[in-house]
């Protein structure tokens, strides 16, 4: 039971920091081509 607990755990840390990662991209990305976000997640969808 221990060990399914803590691969839960581990789990949702690393869905955080690649969420955080991701916003990070996200921000580079922003202000690297100065456009607008919205124009940023049209982008995104499009792949």
């Amino acid at each position: 039971m221990e060990i399914e607990k803590n691969k839960k755990r581990k789990k949702n840390g690393l869905g955080i920091l690649s969420f955080l990662n991701f916003t990070i991209i996200i921000g580079g990305y922003f202000n690297f081509n100065n456009t607008s976000p919205s124009e940023i997640f049209k982008s995104i969808g499009q792949r």
